[in-house]
């Protein structure tokens, strides 16, 4: 008795429709390597963003050496504070400066004081504890005995007469070897130390915590610590003063904090070279005193603390050569209660104001904290060392007035803030937005409505045309206008793309997820392409308080490229069967892999090393194949090998223009597999802490829960989709792929695969009602040009 053979769910390309692998591979890699080769030819030497988004070049850079370098250090100032407080010395310093918006995130979010200066002391992010507090003199007393006998024991050194120490050095250099950030605490210290430069901190920001009790605050010396824990010279005793009106009772004594400056500042050999940081301390006792205080005592304590700040550092530049010295700027941390972005600027002698950016940013008006010491060792000529993280910064942008720069980089922060804000948000309006499509398609299918179908295959596409609009909405200066204006832009910009799409391409099943798969993917190509404007401060793109990166291609963004191209390529093949179509095919896959992965477009890593191998499983699937161990291998292979060629190609150029790639090329050569060890150490750590504190894990068990129910209920209604759309099959091996190492080789975990699920799933929706319906409806052709009857789609 001959048994039926059951029909497959989904059927891969029919047998005879097979095209030469061979020949769709040459196409991908011709399209590949041309594609690498004019975009080399047309790259600037130099890494940065203008403000109109494009890759421009350098147009200065940091001048050195210079003799003395003087730091001073205003916690928590942001550049609201410029245009907010009348500080007419600290303005007309940062006017005649080249500024950057800094990011001063650490290892964790949220950048205490401890974590900030020894972050600028490592030049890598480093992390901070309680005892990094406790700096002292010699002669001070510590828990009742003299705190350089204590010190002398924890460390094996005995300080000298002048030299100031940091009781926190071993538990500091203790808890960051437990860290994967490879930070070497007082690396900014030692390198001055070895070449004669003198280090010397002002400052002191303890204050009573109550009657009993002195709260430490001494973490400024963290700067400029050599690895032993020592300060070459300094002040931290007799710079404050009881005042009733200042927070704690206590501020500080400008008197003292200049006649300590000028003593270090000038004495020694007259060509000695020196690096001094002055702290503006009143500051860092506001942030933590603002809380208790009422609104309106607030503001007149900030004001009073400014005004002071703004005297200290008149009387500091008076003793300051202009033409031999150079001044830094630099907030060290953000507030209390609120990330963001910081006031940095260099003044010196040769250096043109303007925006600054560095190679960590590549994007013009933007530092990382951890840029700080290699500026430093710039201005004095001083190469940095491999263990740092940070790069040297240059100038750019230097045709603007002072008054613009500060504006805009107002403008930046509160973006940033503004994204910060929504982000969280616009991730849980997609996962639970996925949720609703199924339960109206189901609601849809139950009722057997012609127009209610045609209206939920259109929501569907709204998924798309709202990812879209997260981007394009970094055109405008929404955190101007506010939330509300923002999420209806959101709404209607979706909902304008999901009509227009299905009005353009209704003709074809495939047609209206087409045209919003490749509208989505080609926004985002162009972006890149031309220097990812949109990806800043965009709700899927990224934003300089996280920093996890600046410019290219960041991990929300890389999941959205990616699965379109995925089904993008397989709709193309299902619309033109033969050579063409898998020829075509492969060209998308080819573009996305070198947009993604090109130091100066992407600089994905992690992206290319997911995207290669799915993109190979899917070129194969689509030439009709079976896909074996043999292809994922190769295509595994292939990724690495293109990201070996990306990274020397990277590690070639400049150190200035060097993304993290080329950097990562150079650790390597210098240091062995260390640094390559440590980021994947560091990239697992974040992937498996990111897996139970975010939405996306949900969009797994929703959307695999709904689509499970329905092959359970009405398995054909999935099964059509299989049978109109043909290479539907190779597209979710593809994208499976993609979503497994996605997961695997990004920190951002399960949101990789989690966007991807969300538009995969979208697009079934849409396909699934497009498909459905008994016999008798409207005529429409597939993608090869057959007629399909389906009384669901486009009735009327």
């Amino acid at each position: 008795m001959n048994r039926r053979r059951p029909r497959r769910l989904l059927r891969p390309t029919r047998r005879g429709e097979r095209v030469s692998l061979r020949r769709a591979f040459r196409f991908a890699l011709a399209g590949m390597v041309a594609l690498g080769v004019s975009t080399v030819a047309v790259t600037p030497p130099a890494r940065g963003t203008d403000v109109g988004g494009k890759t421009g070049s350098a147009e200065g850079t940091v001048k050195g050496p210079v003799r003395r370098v003087l730091m001073i250090s205003v916690p928590t100032m942001e550049w609201a504070d410029v245009q907010r407080y009348d500080i007419p010395a600290l303005r007309g310093l940062l006017d005649r400066s080249a500024v950057a918006a800094l990011s001063v995130r650490a290892v964790s979010r949220k950048t205490s004081a401890v974590d900030g200066y020894v972050t600028i002391g490592a030049g890598t992010r480093a992390a901070g504890s309680a005892s990094g507090a406790l700096a002292f003199e010699v002669g001070d007393v510590f828990e009742g005995q003299p705190a350089s006998e204590e010190f002398a024991r924890r460390t094996g050194v005995e300080p000298r007469p002048g030299e100031l120490f940091n009781m926190g050095i071993v538990s500091l250099i203790a808890a960051n070897e437990e860290l994967h950030f490879d930070a070497e605490v007082g690396a900014l210290g030692k390198v001055l130390r070895r070449h004669g430069v003198r280090r010397a901190v002002i400052a002191n920001a303890d204050h009573d915590e109550d009657a009993f009790t002195v709260e430490w605050d001494r973490s400024a010396t963290l700067a400029l610590v050599d690895d032993r824990g020592i300060v070459d010279a300094g002040r931290l005793d007799g710079l404050l003063r009881h005042d009733p009106a200042a927070p704690f009772a206590t501020r500080l004594d400008v008197g003292e904090v200049v006649d300590a400056f000028a003593e270090v500042w000038d004495g020694g050999e007259e060509d000695e070279r020196k690096v001094v940081l002055v702290e503006a301390s009143d500051l860092a006792r506001l942030d933590e005193f603002k809380n208790l205080a009422l609104p309106p005592q607030r503001a007149r304590l900030e004001a009073q603390a400014f005004e002071r700040t703004d005297h200290l550092v008149e009387q500091l530049l008076q003793k300051v050569d202009a033409r031999r010295d150079a001044v830094v700027v630099v907030a060290p941390y953000h507030s209390t209660g609120t990330v963001h972005l910081t006031v940095f600027g260099i003044r010196a002698p040769g250096l043109e104001p303007g925006l600054l950016t560095s190679g960590t940013t590549r994007r013009s008006g933007f530092l990382q904290i951890t840029d700080v010491a290699p500026a430093i060792l710039e201005l004095l000529g001083i190469s940095p060392p491999v263990t740092m993280e940070g790069t040297a910064v240059e100038v750019t942008s230097t045709d603007m007035t002072p008054r613009e720069r500060v504006d805009l980089l107002v403008r930046w922060n509160e973006a940033a803030l503004f994204r910060d804000a929504q982000v969280g948000v616009a991730a849980r309006a997609v996962v639970f937005g996925n949720a609703m499509l199924w339960v109206l398609a189901l609601l849809v299918l139950a009722r057997g409505s012609d127009r209610g179908r045609r209206a939920a295959s259109v929501a569907a596409l709204g998924v798309p045309g709202f990812l879209a609009a997260t981007y394009v909405a970094g055109l405008v200066h929404f955190a101007a206008v506010g939330a509300s204006a923002y999420w209806v832009f959101l709404v209607v910009f979706a909902a304008a793309w999901a009509a227009a799409c299905h009005l353009a391409g209704r003709r074809r099943v495939t047609g209206p997820a087409m045209l919003a798969l490749g509208g989505l993917w080609l926004l985002l190509v162009v972006d890149v392409v031309t220097g990812a404007r949109l990806q800043l401060n965009t709700v899927f793109g990224y934003t300089p308080t996280v920093a996890g990166r600046f410019a290219g291609v960041g991990n929300p963004t890389f999941a959205q490229i990616a699965v379109c191209a995925i089904l993008i390529a397989s709709l193309v093949r299902d619309w033109a069967k033969g050579g063409v179509g898998l020829a075509v095919a492969a060209g998308v896959l080819a573009v996305t892999a070198v947009v993604d992965g090109v130091p100066w477009f992407g600089a994905d890593v992690g992206g290319v090393l997911s995207f290669v191998p799915a993109a190979a499983v899917t070129l194969i699937q689509l030439s009709g194949r079976k896909v074996d161990w043999r292809y994922v291998l190769g295509g595994m292979v292939a990724a690495v090998l293109l990201i070996s060629v990306l990274g020397l190609v990277d590690a070639a150029r400049s150190p200035e223009e060097r993304t993290h790639l080329g950097r990562l090329v150079v650790e390597v050569g210098e240091a062995g597999w260390a640094p390559f060890e440590t980021v994947l150490l560091r990239k697992l750590q974040a992937n498996l802490s990111v897996l139970t504190r975010t939405v996306w894990t949900l969009m797994v068990p929703l959307v695999f829960g709904f689509a499970g129910w329905v092959f359970w209920r009405a398995p054909y209604r999935l099964r059509r989709v299989g049978e109109k759309v043909e290479t539907w099959r190779s597209a979710l091996v593809g994208v499976a792929v993609a979503a497994v190492l996605g997961f695997a080789l990004n920190d951002s975990g399960i949101a990789v695969p989690g966007m991807m699920i969300g538009v995969v799933n979208a697009i079934l929706v849409n396909l699934m009602l497009r498909t459905d319906g008994p016999d008798g409806g409207e005529i429409l052709r597939g993608g090869d040009g057959r007629q399909i009857r389906t009384s669901g789609v486009d009735g009327g």
